[in-house]
């Protein structure tokens, strides 16, 4: 009776050639979509109880903008370092770095979307200025929050290991 030669064994399968993947651009807008879902219903409660609509002060868009340039400019610079300089980052600072762009990127949809719903329903009144006040404010917001969704997405994919397949998700 003879043993039947043994196979050799199978290599590993190889890892994935990038685990990180970027918030796609469908989760974008879905999201902005929740957003202005929920400012509707905030507005039609608002209409419900008789109660004005509130007023946004300047500091919601200046705030917007301000989050979005740092997550842009930190963007560049971890670009720069793990990309054209070949860098290490520290995995628990990798890890940060894209959690910070993946909730710039969800938090700027959600902002967004709320934002413009308000801004879209305040644009009939433009003539009253309390209304024309609303709509520039929160029309600057909508700015912001596209600002820090795409600093968001270009921070998540500075994170992502040079070489790897960039196609889009």
């Amino acid at each position: 009776m003879r043993d039947e030669p043994a196979s050799p064994p199978s290599p590993p399968p190889a890892p994935p050639s990038n685990p990180i993947r970027i918030t796609g651009w469908g989760v974008v807008a879905g999201l902005a979509a929740l957003g202005a879902a929920l400012c509707w219903v905030m507005l039609g409660l608002f209409e419900m109880f008789e109660a004005p609509a509130p007023e946004l002060p300047w500091t919601v868009p200046a705030f917007l903008w301000l989050v979005g340039a740092l997550v842009a400019v930190w963007a560049r610079f971890v670009w720069q370092a793990v990309h054209r300089d070949h860098k290490w980052v520290n995995a628990s600072r990798g890890l940060w770095l894209l959690t910070l762009g993946k909730t710039a990127t969800v938090g700027g949809a959600l902002l967004g979307g709320f934002l413009l719903m308000f801004a879209l329903s305040h644009v009939d009144r433009v003539a009253v200025p309390v209304s024309l006040a609303r709509v520039v404010v929160a029309g600057l917001g909508v700015l912001g929050s596209v600002l820090m969704v795409i600093a968001g997405r270009a921070l998540q994919r500075a994170c992502r290991t040079p070489g790897a397949d960039d196609r889009e998700p």
